[in-house]
């Protein structure tokens, strides 16, 4: 059994897996991080499926990081995929990307996601934003208010 709660970090970038993976490390926080490398693994880890069937071993997040760009995909695919799942719909998920389009902040909310976080421009911006992940999976129930302080969140702002 795990005594952490855990999050999938979604990317195809190998380089981002292993950045998030040493910044939760440094971070400290008590937060299991397992990173799929793109939309078809991740839907096998969360449906269970394949080698992931075990759920002893396999259990299901707590929370989803999800990368708006995968592959030629995006995230928003996985998010209609992961909300037509009744079962996978309590599941909390923050779309990450490096832009501030509206466009695909846009998409990423109407497509489910929970979030949508700016991927940050430094390792300690990393580190703090894992911080306040880990805070807000702990706090019970999960509350994700810290998010919504940092300068990396972004929501969809109406014209005036």
């Amino acid at each position: 059994m795990h005594s952490n709660p855990l999050a999938l970090y979604i990317d195809d970038d190998e380089n981002d897996r292993v950045l998030v993976q040493h910044a939760a490390e440094s971070a400290k926080i008590d937060l299991e991080i397992r990173c799929p490398s793109g939309i078809p693994e991740a839907m096998d880890y969360v449906g269970g499926r394949g080698q992931f069937a075990d759920r002893e071993k396999h259990p299901l997040p707590a929370l989803i990081l999800l990368d708006y760009h995968l592959n030629g995909r995006t995230g928003p695919e996985f998010l209609y995929w992961l909300r037509g799942r009744p079962r996978f719909t309590a599941i909390p998920v923050c779309v990450c990307s490096d832009t501030d389009l509206a466009d695909p902040i846009a998409r990423s909310y109407r497509a489910g996601g929970d979030h949508f976080l700016r991927k940050p421009t430094s390792f300690k911006r990393l580190e703090a934003i894992l911080r306040a992940l880990a805070a807000c999976i702990a706090s019970t129930p999960p509350a994700f208010d810290l998010l919504v302080g940092l300068p990396e969140y972004r929501v969809i702002c109406s014209p005036a």
